[in-house]
């Protein structure tokens, strides 16, 4: 059986000579390890599919429980984040929280955008890469269940310096 979905690679991993394994994000398949022959190859024609980040249409083959991918076609590949390392390593860690996250065959739209949004913004040379990862990470624990109640902040005048901490027994500062 043959499925088609939108999906961004978050991890990479070698496997046989010329083959690798990947942990893809979809956003309606929840984290995905696909299977991808062949790639390592010079004239290889997938190799792109196979990069970190690479955010792409994705035809997979499904055969008893196990997905190979046979095809896709790019959306982005999110090259200029290998230019600056600040940037690479803050969209590793983007990757590495959805890694933690993620199950399969879970539906994460919200945090599916999230990231690309977080990719896009890291993309930009006029971005701060530290802010775009916080408002990931706020964005994921969102998502995931836990989020966080910053309002009091806008009551706050002045510095609070000092006076901040959070309390995980209420999920607040």
């Amino acid at each position: 059986m043959e499925i088609k979905t939108e999906a961004i690679v978050l991890q990479s991993i070698d496997y046989k000579a010329n083959d690798k394994l990947l942990t893809l994000f979809s956003p309606s398949l929840g984290k995905i390890t696909a299977g991808i022959r062949g790639v390592k190859k010079p004239t290889a024609k997938l190799a792109f599919s196979a990069q970190p980040f690479c955010f792409a249409e994705y035809v997979l083959a499904e055969k008893n429980g196990r997905y190979t991918v046979t095809g896709a076609y790019l959306h982005e590949s999110f090259f200029s984040l290998r230019y600056d390392i600040d940037r690479f390593y803050a969209a590793c860690a983007a990757t590495e929280v959805c890694l933690a996250i993620l199950m399969e065959n879970e539906k994460y739209e919200g945090l599916f955008i999230g990231l690309i949004e977080c990719l896009k913004g890291l993309s930009l040379a006029g971005e701060d890469s530290a802010e775009t990862l916080i408002s990931f990470i706020l964005i994921a624990l969102h998502e995931s269940g836990y989020p966080l109640d910053l309002s009091f902040l806008e009551e706050q005048d002045g510095e609070i310096g000092d006076r901040l901490w959070f309390d995980f027994s209420d999920g607040k500062f």
